[in-house]
């Protein structure tokens, strides 16, 4: 059961790092009206988030291999809370992109490391599983970003469709299941 809970875990992260890549092209309409700029002046909030991802991931991971992946793995995570938290508070663009590059840097380090984490969870023999269950929560959070402007359904103020359900998306949770026994 902790593995399953481990990779449950790592799966989340990947999730949430994937969905915040976009996710805030959504918004952009409302915060530009609550924070009174230009769509031009407001990108910079959008391209923070993935110049920074992109440039960092290489660089963190290589820290986190040094100084401790579960340990990284949990201040990538603060990063991310705290960057989240000031983006959701600010009321300048400023306070804004400050807010998204911190996040940004957690991201960074979640993503490689829940990967990294993930696979080495399981034996050997169940890493294809893992990597499987993995790529498929990246999927997830494509797809969670395209089902939300075609729904009245919300989860945490966005739309999400769930009226079209995979086999693959009830396949991801009967697997790790399955990890729980092995």
């Amino acid at each position: 059961m902790k593995k399953v809970l481990s990779i449950f875990a790592m799966c989340i992260g990947i999730f949430l790092c994937m969905l915040d890549t976009t996710v805030m092209n959504i918004a952009l309409p409302s915060i530009q009206d609550s924070l009174h700029v230009t769509l031009n002046n407001l990108q910079w909030a959008l391209n923070i988030y993935t110049i920074l991802f992109a440039s960092l991931t290489i660089p963190l991971s290589q820290l986190a291999e040094r100084f401790g992946k579960h340990k990284c793995y949990l201040l990538a995570l603060l990063l991310f809370a705290v960057g989240s938290l000031m983006s959701s508070l600010s009321t300048t663009l400023t306070q804004l992109i400050i807010g998204r590059a911190i996040q940004s840097m957690g991201a960074a380090l979640i993503f490689p490391l829940s990967m990294t984490i993930g696979i080495n969870t399981v034996s050997l023999e169940a890493r294809k599983g893992v990597i499987a269950a993995l790529g498929v929560t990246q999927g997830a959070s494509i797809r969670f970003r395209t089902n939300n402007r075609r729904s009245s359904d919300t989860v945490s103020g966005m739309g999400v469709d769930f009226s079209h359900q995979s086999s693959t998306d009830s396949s991801f949770f009967s697997y790790l299941c399955d990890l729980s026994r092995a």
